[in-house]
């Protein structure tokens, strides 16, 4: 019998939200504000002490960053509703690996854009 493993993918799914806020870089580069925390890039772009490129590079992580905690949710209801309905332990274990696997991908793919075309 196979252990389900789904369960435990949704940590794992939460830290990958995490890992690609912006708010990293926005801190080490002195640029956070904790008032308003969405208006940060715009008045990094106004400033005019930031390249448009990395300008453009921070947006990018929003965005990524924002299209995760919309899909966020939606795993989680998809993990609780298979293990409900009484799917396969192989089933929830390849769904929820897949989705992770893909969105390590996706988070990837947004890292190396940054690096081949915003040079």
């Amino acid at each position: 019998m196979t252990y389900n493993y789904s369960y435990h993918a949704v940590p794992l799914i939460f830290l990958q939200v995490i890992y690609n806020t912006p708010r990293g870089a926005l801190i080490r580069m002195r640029a956070d504000d904790n008032v308003n925390p969405r208006l940060v890039l715009d008045q990094m772009e106004k400033s005019g002490k930031y390249s448009p490129r990395l300008i453009a590079k921070l947006r990018r992580k929003e965005s990524c960053e924002a299209n995760l905690w919309e899909g966020l949710p939606m795993i989680i209801a998809a993990i609780v509703a298979g293990n409900t309905a009484g799917l396969s332990a192989e089933y929830m274990n390849a769904v929820s690996a897949s989705y992770f696997v893909l969105r390590t991908l996706y988070g990837g793919s947004n890292r190396l854009a940054h690096r081949l075309v915003l040079r």
